[in-house]
């Protein structure tokens, strides 16, 4: 028997959801992860959220990246930065995910300068909600 459009609907809304939530399991737990120093761990859960994203998602290919560079993985690293900013001369990428990338990759003068351009420059609500504790 062949579902009705109204299931395979809801289906596809309780899949997405399961979807978006894996995502942000995934990335918080990288994120925990990477703050406790467990490199392996953190790197994991990171790249699956990445993968779950289709690299769409710039503040968990940035915190990859921080996590990468943290661990000393820095060319890796390097090649993520590289590709937020390119994706930036496409679309708006937040100062701010550049700049944690760029911690993660020992490079505070950039990461300042990377700050102070979203400070003074157009912001997204993204932006708002990293600039508190949790975001930065």
């Amino acid at each position: 028997m062949q579902a009705s459009a109204p299931d395979s609907t809801s289906q596809n809304a309780r899949a997405a959801n399961q979807q978006a939530m894996n995502l942000v399991v995934e990335s918080g737990l990288g994120w925990v992860y990477g703050e406790k120093k467990m490199y392996r761990e953190a790197t994991a859960e990171l790249e699956k959220a990445v993968n779950l994203s289709n690299r769409r998602e710039d503040l968990t290919v940035a915190v990859l990246g921080k996590v990468l560079g943290d661990s000393g993985r820095k060319q890796e690293a390097r090649k993520l930065l590289e590709e937020l900013e390119g994706q930036s001369k496409h679309r708006y990428v937040s100062p701010y995910r550049i700049a944690l990338l760029q911690i993660g990759l020992g490079e505070r003068d950039g990461a300042i300068a990377s700050l102070e351009q979203g400070y003074n420059g157009p912001r997204s609500n993204d932006d708002v909600a990293e600039s508190g504790p949790a975001g930065g």
